[in-house]
């Protein structure tokens, strides 16, 4: 994206698409441990709301690295957020970057293929608002991988909210986080509003494209950027 390329669809896109072996010498044994470990983790993380340190089952000592309220989660700190805080923090990146402009970000997508970052990334923003969470997460992969910082910091917030603190520590350490400050990109936590849902239609204008080797790939349809500018039209402007 960032190499000046131009890519005249998504699935020109998708043919280019690498997607990171980190499997390749699976340790079943040592995943069955870590398997026990995130369990006794998320209970961890029920009893102290301010998280666990990344790898360990025993709650961090007070202050050093905890969210503030009204801050966005240090995915450097050492400990990651709980799970309903990364829930919420995502909740309300996706419903800033889903904004008045990103039916326009859609119909370049759909024409020109991810030609820059902004496309791609409020296309798995809008994915995870409707609840399709593993096409979001696929889009914030290959975004991350154009070494998009917010994309990282999703996935970051993404994997914490289903108490995956191996793969939200192995995002916090990705590249494209380095330098990156989440107020930079979406300003005070707390002047962000609360999400409102949108239409479940949405998900209608959402096609399936089957790739040879990436199976189904959620790809937006020609419809949807302007049934995504309807349904925000709705929502700002309900019927009295």
């Amino acid at each position: 994206m960032r190499d000046g390329r131009q890519v005249r669809s998504v699935d020109d896109f998708l043919l280019r698409a690498e997607v990171t072996d980190r499997y390749a010498q699976y340790d079943v044994s040592a995943a069955k441990g870590r398997l026990l470990r995130r369990h006794s983790a998320r209970r961890a993380v029920a009893r102290h709301p301010a998280g666990i340190r990344y790898g360990t089952t025993a709650p961090a000592p007070a202050g050093g690295g905890a969210p503030q309220e009204g801050q966005w989660p240090d995915p450097w700190a050492g400990r990651p957020v709980d799970e309903e805080r990364a829930r919420l923090d995502l909740d309300a990146i996706c419903t800033l970057s889903v904004g008045e402009d990103a039916g326009d970000h859609l119909g370049r997508l759909i024409e020109a293929g991810p030609v820059d970052e902004e496309s791609p990334f409020v296309f798995a923003c809008l994915l995870h608002l409707l609840g399709h969470a593993d096409g979001g997460r696929f889009w914030w992969q290959l975004t991350a991988g154009a070494d998009d910082g917010r994309a990282a910091y999703c996935l970051v917030l993404d994997h914490a909210r289903e108490g995956e603190y191996h793969d939200a520590a192995w995002w916090a350490g990705h590249p494209a986080l380095a330098g990156f400050r989440p107020g930079d990109a979406w300003g005070d936590r707390a002047a962000v509003p609360e999400a409102l849902p949108l239409a479940g239609g949405l998900l209608g204008e959402v096609s399936e494209h089957e790739h040879e080797v990436l199976g189904r790939v959620p790809v937006p349809g020609p419809g949807l950027p302007t049934a995504l500018r309807l349904a925000r039209r709705d929502r700002q402007d309900p019927p009295s």
